[in-house]
């Protein structure tokens, strides 16, 4: 899975962002474990090459230094401090994942996990499981993925501790999603949807089981999901969130045969943010439009469509080098 590294710095930068905390600091508030919990589920479900490479700002990531981390580490070994090395490996695995050192990360998320079993601190148990769920995710294990969210999901539940289930349950849903179960995944995405509160991650998850009505050829129940996500997004001006609205509706319109309004609506989401996704679904379309021209004997349309379809194609082929280029240099 290539091209990944990027996105765990965003991922880290947003949560560093969002946050605004010291990298000792593991005592989250509800809102902010909830933030946290969104950020990985939107890694874990931006497909790979669904948008173009971020542009990273250069600010301080939540993790920190590595080399503090480690002195911190082997500091509260020392002192059998355990909260300490639950704390400091949580952040060395956060170090290594931005690193994309994998195995690394999930040697200290592991750490970090069974230093908090030892002091009861079941919230930060839970969130280590989370990451390691995570790795595993990334690693495509995906039945070991699925294993540590529920673990992590049961300890909180059992403890009364009830806040970011819900996004627990996107980030399993997103799991079976990956492992092609889909009927697992819409439930879980439906019980996620269910409980979320916050009106734009709410309409994110709404977008998952929009995809999967549309596997299932269930148009009205998938344009349900997308209309009510389109007046939120509207609402809070979320144009990257209207501009999966509308690459959906093109995906629709395309399957059902009907390609100048599927061009459309992917020229429309394409103009209010550049997913590589889409461009993929702008030039199938236009092929799909080309030959329709060409088995009717429309030569004109085809030269004209064929003029586009070849600089998209073009243009793809751009955008999808560079992108190769720039994850092998991260």
């Amino acid at each position: 899975m290539p091209g990944l590294s990027k996105k765990y710095v965003l991922l880290l930068i947003i949560v560093q962002s969002l946050l605004g905390l010291p990298a000792r600091s593991q005592e989250l508030s509800g809102q902010a474990r909830n933030q946290e919990l969104f950020n990985l589920f939107e890694v874990s479900a931006d497909q790979e090459g669904m948008f173009y490479q971020p542009s990273l700002t250069s600010i301080r990531l939540y993790a920190g230094s590595a080399p503090a981390n480690l002195k911190q580490l082997e500091t509260a070994i020392r002192n059998n401090n355990a909260g300490a090395i639950g704390t400091s490996s949580l952040n060395l695995g956060l170090n290594e994942l931005e690193n994309d050192s994998r195995d690394s990360a999930l040697s200290y998320f592991k750490k970090s996990q069974e230093a908090f079993h030892r002091i009861n601190d079941t919230r930060n148990e839970a969130r280590a499981s989370v990451y390691k769920g995570f790795v595993y995710y990334l690693n495509l294990e995906f039945e070991s993925a699925i294993k540590e969210y529920n673990y992590a999901a049961s300890i909180l539940s059992e403890n009364g501790l009830d806040e970011g289930m819900a996004y627990i349950d996107a980030l399993i849903a997103q799991s079976w999603f990956a492992s092609r179960n889909f009927d697992n995944s819409a439930q879980w995405f439906l019980k996620s949807y269910k409980a979320i509160v916050n009106p734009d991650q709410k309409s994110r998850i709404g977008i998952q089981l929009a995809e999967l009505a549309i596997r299932n050829r269930a148009y009205d129940s998938a344009a349900v999901y997308l209309e009510s996500a389109n007046k939120v997004f509207e609402q809070s001006k979320n144009t990257a969130g209207q501009a999966m609205v509308l690459r959906d509706k093109g995906i629709i319109q395309m399957k059902q045969l009907h390609y100048d309004e599927a061009i459309k609506a992917f020229e429309l989401s394409e103009g209010l943010s550049s997913q590589l996704s889409t461009a993929k679904l702008l030039k199938e379309a236009y092929l799909k439009k080309l030959t329709m021209a060409s088995l009717t004997g429309d030569h004109d349309l085809s030269n004209k469509i064929n003029i586009i379809y070849v600089q998209l194609r073009d243009s793809l082929d751009k955008a999808e080098q560079s992108r190769i280029i720039s994850s092998q240099l991260m």
